[in-house]
């Protein structure tokens, strides 16, 4: 697994709320040239699917779950891709966040329910266009990595 990275700056005057999460990389192949991304689409933007770890959770666990609830779909999770943090403020919470994520490449193996969070859309983007609407750095740098694109 690649060295860690670290996303946005520190403000030291702040208190930053810890958040680990886990991140799944999901590619599928198009065509001869054209590797998609999945990502979800909310009202705030674009995200990879995951989210926050819960209490009883590990990786695979929480993983799995944000898939299912966010996307409706089960994965496969292979490995890791890396481990990176940013620093966010988010305007919603009103709250600084060190925001600590682990990314997996994964396969969406099937879809097998209603997404439960029915604010949330899957889509394919290329690679290209997925890094460039993702809405936060690191999930931008774990696609990069992922797909060996600078």
């Amino acid at each position: 697994m690649s060295n860690n990275r670290t996303f946005g700056t520190q403000k030291p005057d702040k208190h930053y709320i810890k958040r680990p999460g886990v991140y799944g990389v999901a590619l599928a192949q198009q065509d001869d040239e054209t590797q998609k991304v999945a990502v979800v689409k909310v009202p705030f933007g674009y995200h990879l699917p995951g989210g926050g770890i819960e209490a009883d959770e590990d990786h695979e666990a929480c993983l799995k779950r944000e898939f299912l609830e966010e996307t409706g779909c089960e994965i496969e999770i292979h490995h890791p891709v890396c481990v990176s943090h940013q620093f966010a403020y988010s305007p919603r919470s009103k709250n600084y966040y060190e925001l600590i994520g682990t990314f997996y490449a994964v396969t969406i193996t099937g879809q097998i329910a209603t997404p439960l969070e029915t604010d949330h859309q899957l889509e394919w983007l290329s690679v290209h266009e997925a890094i460039r609407k993702l809405s936060l750095e690191y999930q931008k740098d774990a696609v990069k990595r992922a797909t060996s694109n600078p």
